[in-house]
């Protein structure tokens, strides 16, 4: 594992999370570069599943905006979206519940 590479996932994502919300990663299992100089890691989450999250940069007309990035869980490799939100009463990353998908439909 390419601590360099584990370092930048790990970046990526507490760029996006708010101010004094812990990360959801306990572990960067694996990452490695694609060739649009995106990233794809496979990540051990806080309560121990791994999923996999791809982190490309974001491109307008051409140009790179800096630090602009676009995320997305790939759930066709280690299984569904991983469901999870920061529960800011419990001070913790929760998973959504089963059949959430339909409480929400309904």
């Amino acid at each position: 594992m390419d601590a360099a590479l584990a370092k930048e996932v790990l970046t990526a994502i507490l760029d996006i999370l708010p101010p004094g919300v812990p990360t959801f990663v306990r572990e960067v299992a694996a990452a490695r570069s694609d060739r649009s100089g995106g990233l794809l890691a496979d990540l051990v989450v806080f309560d121990g599943l791994r999923h996999r999250l791809r982190i490309s940069e974001v491109h307008y007309d051409r140009s790179r905006m800096h630090g602009a990035r676009h995320y997305t869980w790939v759930t066709d490799v280690l299984g569904d979206w991983p469901g999870f939100y920061w529960d800011e009463s419990r001070e913790a990353w929760t998973r959504l519940p089963e059949g959430w998908e339909d409480e929400v439909a309904a």
